[in-house]
């Protein structure tokens, strides 16, 4: 791992709220810690610190893919925790009940 990224996780962490840490430590909730840039990049991007629970450590990364398949990867052990936006998934929720109103409300017509 690299040790800029260490420097960089480190120093997050000690601004953030212990309580905060430990609530995300206990219900494996993403605490957002505001967008940030790298070299490299023209944008921001949302950063998010999480505990891994695979590796037993708290991890930085960005969302990666579309609102409603989002997810951050462990920088330690590579491994994906997925996060859909709510929004996204109540989009999807809608259209699903939606969908089986109306297949209920053309059974009954035929």
């Amino acid at each position: 791992m690299k040790l800029d990224y260490m420097l960089d996780l480190r120093k997050t962490l000690n601004a953030l709220p212990k309580r905060k840490l430990a609530l995300a430590r206990l219900t494996g909730k993403k605490i957002s810690v505001g967008l940030e840039t790298r070299a490299g990049w023209t944008g921001h991007l949302e950063f998010f610190v999480f505990w891994c629970r695979d590796c037993r450590a708290f991890s930085k990364d960005y969302a990666h893919s579309w609102p409603e398949r989002r997810y951050v990867t462990c920088q330690r052990c590579g491994t994906n925790f997925y996060f859909p936006k709510l929004s996204a998934v109540l989009k999807e929720f809608t259209e699903t009940l939606r969908f089986l109103i109306r297949l209920r409300f053309t059974a009954r017509r035929g």
